[in-house]
């Protein structure tokens, strides 16, 4: 492309790679992009920051800590190239060290069949639980199952008792997916600069974590308590609302969207993301017309537009729909490194 405009910058002569139709969305971006500068995943408050920092040395840059524990791992060095490789740091499970990949392209974290050997751990009963196929990009689906481990430890934090799944896959030398269930839990800057990652625990359910289940590998406990200011204004609620409904909490989801379509009556994404979220509820009807009012207010909207023929195509009237659509489950091993 010879500009790509993000965040209102304009990055000229990106290179993608143009195949298929099964992420549901636009496109990937990669670390061709995300690995230009240092890069903070606030999933849990629904922001992801680019930066560009100078002259930090050695400073801890988890600028918002506070009095949290913060998690420090060391990135592993990679090598320039058109694609940049994924983020890639050691985590230790059952004494075991693993190479992960951390990537919000995947939706859930995983381990390979091999990994889990490697620890010690079959799929076979009683020691796992089939849980049906795991699918990445396209439609191949690969055997799954869930396993119960001793303790997981990335960087700083450990948790006790993980249930992680795993699955019969080969991701080219790398033991493991870190995916979105730890970013909408944590608060994660990646300095590419210094081959540092820092993260903080925000809160939520990680590995079948509960409340009283977030340790520091020193026994500390970590405050699960999200001390983010409410919303005040439309974009967010909408924010917030996309946080909610990726932690499948569509009620709260809806409530904050209904306020951000509130606040600002004449913005189109804000229907069109309430329409995508009354879907996953099999809300067919409301979410009809969610989009009717989203190509009203911004008839240039393709997605609106394909959004809607596809509830068309299947028959509008429907009391419940399944949306087909949705993007796939995670991405363990994509045409070019997803994050």
């Amino acid at each position: 492309m010879r500009d790509f405009s993000l965040g209102g910058v304009t990055l000229p002569r990106i290179e993608f790679i143009v195949g298929g139709s099964d992420t549901g969305t636009t496109g990937l971006l990669g670390q061709n992009i995300l690995g230009l500068a240092d890069v903070e995943y606030d999933l849990p408050h629904g922001m992801v920051r680019l930066m560009r920092t100078s002259g930090c040395g050695k400073v801890n840059l988890a600028y918002w800590a506070g009095d949290k524990p913060v998690t420090t791992l060391r990135l592993e060095r990679r090598d320039d190239g058109p694609f940049k490789p994924h983020t890639i740091a050691r985590v230790t499970i059952d004494g075991t060290s693993l190479r992960a990949v951390f990537d919000t392209g995947a939706a859930t974290s995983m381990l390979t069949r091999a990994a889990a050997r490697r620890i010690g751990v079959t799929p076979e009963p009683p020691d796992v639980e089939a849980i049906g196929q795991g699918y990445g990009l396209g439609q191949r689906g690969v055997a799954a199952w869930r396993a119960t481990f001793g303790k997981i430890e990335i960087g700083g934090e450990a948790i006790n008792r993980p249930q992680i799944a795993i699955e019969d896959v080969d991701l080219d030398q790398r033991d493991m997916l870190i995916g979105a269930d730890f970013f909408l839990t944590h608060r994660v800057f990646v300095s590419n600069a210094t081959r540092t990652m820092y993260v903080t625990y925000e809160g939520g359910p990680l590995f079948g974590l509960t409340r009283r289940g977030a340790r520091t590998a020193t026994g500390e406990a970590i405050d699960l308590t999200d001390h983010a200011a409410a919303p005040t204004d439309a974009e967010g609620f909408s924010r917030r609302g996309a946080t909610l409904a990726a932690n499948h909490k569509l009620a709260e989801a809806l409530a904050d969207l209904d306020r951000a379509v509130a606040l600002a009556p004449k913005e189109a994404r804000y229907y069109r993301q309430r329409a995508a979220v009354r879907l996953d509820d099999w809300q067919t009807l409301p979410a009809l017309a969610d989009l009717d009012r989203a190509i009203a207010l911004a008839p240039q909207d393709a997605e609106a537009r394909l959004q809607r023929a596809r509830l068309r195509l299947d028959g509008a009237t429907a009391p419940a729909l399944s949306p087909t659509w949705r993007q796939p489950t995670r991405c363990w091993r994509p045409p070019t490194p997803c994050s």
